[in-house]
């Protein structure tokens, strides 16, 4: 019975998805993402479409992202993320939101998509999450000297 018991146990955690977050500990980082191709309907976003991306960062500990920090807005396919002096140390997960704008240029945001977070094995590539993990560096020793 205790076997069959294990058995069990086993089966069932071998059998759930295992994902590791993932912390990257920089003060620069470059996240990139695959360009959005169909609105939300399945039909495909044309050419004359003027589409970009807002990039978030939230802190690991707002648990429900509910007050992300809107860090920028670009049409690339990539961001680079550099945390200043002044940046609160932390962890941070990186949320990207797809942008639609007036194609005639008055630059007026037509709709938007929901944000999606680094931390959901669903849009991470490859189900590999991660997040940021910025702190401050000490200052190098001084005095060195031979004994």
């Amino acid at each position: 019975m205790k076997k069959l018991i294990v058995s069990i146990i086993l089966s069932c955690l071998f059998a759930m998805p295992c994902f590791a977050m993932e912390w990257i500990n920089v003060n620069s980082v470059v996240v990139s993402w695959d360009k959005v191709t169909q609105f939300e309907n399945g039909e495909t976003i044309s050419d004359v479409e003027v589409i970009s991306y807002n990039v978030y960062l939230a802190k690991e500990s707002d648990t429900e992202k509910a007050s992300p920090l809107l860090i920028g807005n670009t049409p690339d396919l990539v961001k680079v993320i550099t945390f200043g002096m002044d940046a609160p140390e932390g962890k941070y997960y990186v949320g990207l939101q797809t942008v639609r704008s007036d194609a005639l240029g008055s630059g007026a945001v037509w709709s938007t998509s929901r944000i999606v977070w680094s931390d959901d094995p669903d849009v991470a590539l490859g189900g590999n999450t991660f997040g940021i993990s910025y702190f401050y560096s000490p200052m190098a020793p001084e005095g060195l000297k031979h004994n």
